[in-house]
């Protein structure tokens, strides 16, 4: 699974308080549970993130948390859409597209099919993944949060 990371920004959110709430909502996605996706996402909303000298940069923060929102709600059966938003913005730099999009890709043929050998194999591929980084980019944090949701519901979550 690709691990959850953020730019650091002068006057971010503060990075123990975001390193929780990210920890708490990966644990959800991981369990499966509709029950702890309602609670993480109920955390989700009642956050109020402190703002501290070298933070995570907020658009990254904000945008990961509107994502998990959204993945935590279909997952726990208040979503209208069990799909992943693949709407992901560019940055300056960010995940190479065409690596990100043929993995996405791959999973989102896997689920489809619902082949074990197919959705085994493209856990394995999400998992192993190292995207590249490349100027203009995909969002990491946007990519990240969608990798981790594609993984657990590859994983029969």
């Amino acid at each position: 699974m690709a691990d959850i990371s953020f730019d650091l920004a002068l006057r971010g959110y503060d990075r123990v308080q975001v390193d929780a709430l990210v920890a708490e909502v990966e644990s959800a996605f991981r369990s499966g549970d509709p029950e702890l996706f309602a609670a993480a996402r109920r955390r989700l909303e009642a956050a109020e993130l402190a703002v501290s000298l070298r933070g995570y940069d907020p658009r990254q923060v904000d945008r990961y948390v509107a994502s998990a929102k959204k993945e935590l709600a279909a997952g726990s059966g208040e979503g209208s859409s069990p799909m992943v938003t693949r709407d992901f913005d560019t940055t300056l730099r960010g995940y190479d597209r065409a690596q990100v999009d043929a993995a996405v890709r791959t999973a989102d043929d896997a689920l489809a099919s619902g082949d074990p050998f197919k959705l085994a194999a493209a856990r394995d591929l999400l998992r192993s993944s190292t995207f590249a980084l490349r100027w203009g980019g995909y969002d990491r944090a946007q990519v990240d949060a969608v990798i981790s949701v594609l993984t657990a519901g590859l994983d029969g979550r």
